[in-house]
């Protein structure tokens, strides 16, 4: 069927792509090294930069955008893309035994590059999806199959405009009644662009019936009438039948997973990096108004039930447990005078992204708590077993919604805050509890 013009969107938006970074390859290139213009290690850097990137954006096909578009699936290509070609840059002036250019010039090209693409596609993203919606771009599709899975498609179609689709009435009688050669004069009068089976039992014959029609460049696709949430599966393949994996908890998926691990070794790095002078006027005065060590390492519990030491700054007195495991409460006697003012401004939480940046912790996720309260908060709540299924954070929905528990039913209220998260692990996400996060610490609303 007709392709329009979206054959050659993945060649405009690579061009886009080039026209960011060679400006910002020049620009900082200029500012920071010493080298002409016209030197050889310039030419070098230019062919390294625009070759790497055009052989990474057709290896990831982060230049093109499915239908329906999935936004955070796009902004992870680019991620993913971004620091997989600061690998391959870096690895190849190696090789050309060019060593001279500092890091603060591969650091600079490489967030520069990599904001103003992010920028770029959040823009073409929702671009795209404004001119579906205002009827540009679209597909006509033909739906197959039983009237009621036909009639919820059509109505979640037509909430989702910026899908892109218009639905083709379908032929009054019976397919059966119909022969191949009509069926094919009927695809090609309406210029149907794809076929969506919606049968609840199919027949192998009718499959290969179907894809006949994909000669005639109509995508074929097929719908369960199972509906699940999609978060909780997993879609595996025995051979010749596929099979639906279910669980109580959201699978893991690997591009989400480096996303956010990329995610977290910058966010980790930048903190520890740009912070050093706060962290090392905390030490200070940590030193002066504490006794005993300025750092506190406790036992939690982390991803998958693995134990793990936690850093923090001290902010009790020494000794403060030794009468056994105990939560923090308001105006706690064994909370120093600047130990209630750094759990306040959660200030004694900075040196966990050292945990965050070893891997043992994220930056948003549930918060690690001690064996001895999982094992009452689980009797409780057997539930909670599902945050042991992702990295503990420094910040999380719970923190911010509910903030410090002074006792195990409290967690459990705690608990289901963070419960919602596990069904919504999303850099946005992410980002919109770091920001209420900070505002929360700022205004001092922060328990």
């Amino acid at each position: 069927m007709s392709q329009r013009y979206s054959k050659y969107s993945p060649a405009i938006v690579l061009i886009l792509d080039l026209l960011i970074l060679n400006p910002t390859l020049l620009i900082n290139f200029s500012i920071i090294s010493n080298d002409e213009i016209r030197s050889t290690l310039f030419y070098q850097l230019f062919f390294t930069y625009n070759i790497s990137w055009i052989l990474i954006a057709f290896s990831t096909s982060n230049m093109h955008f499915a239908r329906p578009i999935n936004y955070w699936g796009s902004l992870q290509k680019i991620i993913t893309s971004s620091l997989i070609h600061l690998v391959v840059v870096l690895g190849t002036l190696y090789l050309l035994k060019q060593y001279h250019l500092g890091r603060l010039f591969f650091a600079t090209q490489f967030v520069s590059f990599s904001l103003i693409l992010l920028v770029q596609r959040i823009a073409i993203i929702y671009g795209v999806s404004y001119l579906r919606v205002k009827g540009y771009n679209r597909r006509k599709i033909w739906l197959l199959g039983d009237t009621e899975v036909v009639q919820r498609v059509e109505r979640s179609f037509s909430n989702h405009p910026e899908y892109g689709y218009n639905l083709i009435k379908p032929l009054p009688r019976d397919l059966s009644e119909y022969s191949k050669q009509e069926i094919k004069s009927f695809i090609t009068f309406n210029e149907i662009d794809e076929l969506f089976i919606c049968f609840k039992e199919i027949k192998r014959e009718f499959i290969n019936d179907v894809l006949e029609y994909e000669k005639m460049g109509l995508k074929i696709k097929m719908i369960s009438d199972l509906q699940i949430d999609s978060a909780n599966t997993q879609l595996l393949s025995y051979h010749n039948f596929p099979v639906i994996h279910i669980s109580s908890s959201p699978f893991e998926d690997q591009k989400a997973k480096l996303t956010k691990r990329a995610f977290d070794l910058v966010v980790s790095s930048f903190i520890m990096i740009c912070g050093l002078p706060i962290f090392l006027l905390l030490v200070l005065i940590t030193k002066i108004t504490t006794k005993g060590r300025v750092f506190y390492m406790q036992e939690r519990i982390g991803k998958n039930g693995v134990p793990f030491y936690i850093f923090k700054f001290r902010t009790m007195h020494l000794n403060a447990e030794s009468n056994g495991p105990q939560l923090a409460k308001e105006n706690d006697p064994r909370v120093t005078s600047w130990g209630r003012i750094m759990r306040r401004t959660r200030l004694d939480e900075l040196p966990q992204f050292l945990n965050v940046f070893i891997g043992q912790m994220s930056v948003v996720g549930p918060r690690p708590e001690r064996r001895f309260f999982i094992e009452q908060i689980i009797q409780k709540a057997p539930e909670y077993k599902n945050l042991l299924s992702i990295k503990p954070g420094i910040t999380s929905i719970g923190q911010i919604k509910y903030g410090y528990a002074e006792n195990i039913d409290q967690m459990i209220q705690r608990m289901k805050f963070d419960q919602v998260y596990l069904k919504n692990q999303k850099l946005t996400v992410d980002l919109n509890i770091i920001m209420a996060t900070v505002r929360f610490i700022i205004e001092g609303k922060a328990k």
